[in-house]
């Protein structure tokens, strides 16, 4: 009995999972063969200063003292 469970259960799952899928298509093409941009191409690194985790403590309590605390929703 147990065992025309687990079969039953094993072809349900594989039923439905054959009307599941992973990306939903609404048309259109991808960005890069819209506008002809190759893989092969160098893409730019951009490096940014270190940051002063000093000053931003400075900052994060000069913004508390005068109220200026910005809400997570901004």
């Amino acid at each position: 009995m147990k065992h025309i469970k687990l079969y039953f259960y094993t072809l349900a799952f594989t039923g439905l999972a054959i009307n599941l899928y992973a990306q939903i298509n609404i048309g259109g093409e991808p960005y890069s063969w819209k506008n002809g941009i190759s893989n092969k191409q160098e893409i730019p690194i951009v490096r940014f200063p270190a940051l002063d985790l000093q000053r931003l403590a400075e900052e994060d309590k000069w913004d508390e003292q005068n109220g200026e605390i910005a809400s997570p929703n901004t």
